[in-house]
């Protein structure tokens, strides 16, 4: 298996594939895997069919200010790609997204598409929703609501925090900053909510060899194992826990909460043959 994302450097690291070391999948397979764990904010985490959205955020504007941008992780843990066709706000009069992927290095209006397994991060300086004709000012503590429009899942109605200006304290920048360290993994989100994950992701698929990198984030703490792969987790609130491994098996694997009364299967990782 190879290094894991450099950004791995500036975060505080815990390694293990379970708690009892390495463990054989057959005589020839071993599986390893390494996870990190970080005390966050509460996680603002929204969904709709197989499309998951985080932590959407904006600066506080002068009052001078007529635009303000809007930050957040996009991911997409469906097997079909889809679009973001539109997005709305009451505090706009237009909401779109730029990006400085042009030639010229000039920002300009973009489709968002959103690839299977993949995670897309709107950040400062690289892409980003922009407001213009702002009705009022941006003020920290507050919040506003921001519809986004899916072509194939629908309709997401999310609300934006505002914080203080030129803060850099939250893993969404940290993200932005490095996300290209994962461009070749296969990424899920994966929101724990009172021990259950959304209808859509109650089956996760991928494909042989894929390489895996799994968030989770929960309302509560849960020990999870991934079977098959024999990865121990521990998922604590207020946490965010990201578990990279090689699916190198085959087959159809429970990801269980363990340690409580309520013991059950959270949702399956299905791996297909290459």
């Amino acid at each position: 298996m190879s290094n894991p994302p450099l950004w791995f450097n500036f975060l505080v690291t815990r390694t293990r594939a379970s708690r009892r070391g390495l463990q054989k999948l057959s005589a020839s397979c071993v599986v390893t895997a390494l996870y990190i764990s970080m005390s966050v904010a509460a996680e603002e985490i929204f969904q709709v069919g197989s499309i998951t959205i985080v932590n959407p955020f904006s600066y506080e504007t002068a009052s001078t200010s007529t635009s303000s941008e809007i930050y957040l992780i996009l991911n997409n843990s469906g097997e079909n790609m889809d679009r973001l066709i539109g997005i709305e706000t009451p505090i706009a009069m237009s909401a779109q997204v730029f990006s400085n992927q042009g030639d010229d290095g000039q920002m300009k209006v973009m489709q968002l598409k959103l690839t299977p397994k993949k995670e897309i991060v709107l950040a400062p300086g690289r892409r980003y929703i922009k407001l213009t004709d702002l009705e009022a000012p941006l003020q920290e503590g507050e919040s506003f609501p921001l519809t986004m429009v899916f072509e194939k899942a629908g309709s997401l109605s999310v609300n934006v925090t505002i914080r203080k200006a030129n803060t850099y304290d939250d893993e969404t920048e940290k993200l932005g900053a490095s996300s290209e360290d994962i461009s070749d993994y296969s990424v899920v989100y994966v929101p724990v909510k009172s021990g259950k994950v959304n209808k859509h992701q109650q089956s996760i698929s991928f494909t042989q060899n894929d390489r895996v990198l799994i968030r989770f984030v929960s309302d509560q703490r849960h020990e999870l194992h991934i079977h098959g792969y024999n990865i121990v987790v521990d998922v604590e609130p207020m946490s965010h826990t990201s578990v990279y491994f090689d699916a190198t098996a085959t087959g159809r694997f429970p990801v269980e909460i363990h340690g409580s009364n309520d013991h059950h299967a959270l949702f399956y990782i299905e791996v297909y043959p290459d």
